[in-house]
């Protein structure tokens, strides 16, 4: 092993540092002050608080439809029906929701209405009632 002339001075510094000086004191632990566990408090506090506003505005989100809104879904289904492209023996056939989301658009241009999740999600809840 080589021999390395900082380590020497390395080894005696830390033993001047670390003597048996009787006036150095070792830290065995640290109280925290009454400022810092209160400022722990208050962010934990707000940290809760915008968690729960932002759970109530997805709450606040759910679309609520009106009966003229349900009348033009059924019409618009009816009329899908009808025109018998996108007719199946037990429903609709893939891409019927586009159609009806195109078709609903036209009877209803400011709605915002999208085939998912608005239009699926209602024909579910009326299948149910």
């Amino acid at each position: 092993m080589e021999y390395d002339p900082i380590e020497e001075e390395y080894e005696e510094h830390i033993q001047d540092s670390h003597g048996n000086n009787e006036t150095d004191e070792i830290i065995s632990s640290v109280d925290p002050t009454n400022e810092w566990s209160e400022w722990r408090a208050n962010l934990a506090a707000n940290m809760f608080n915008e968690w729960m506003v932002n759970i109530e505005a997805e709450k606040s989100t759910k679309r609520h439809w009106e009966l003229h809104e349900d009348n033009v879904l059924v019409s618009c289904m009816v009329d899908l029906y009808n025109m018998g492209s996108y007719n199946a023996d037990t429903g609709f056939k893939a891409g019927y929701l586009n159609k009806l989301e195109r078709m609903m658009g036209e009877k209803l241009p400011n709605s915002g209405l999208k085939a998912q999740p608005h239009i699926i999600s209602r024909i579910k809840t009326l299948k149910k009632e």
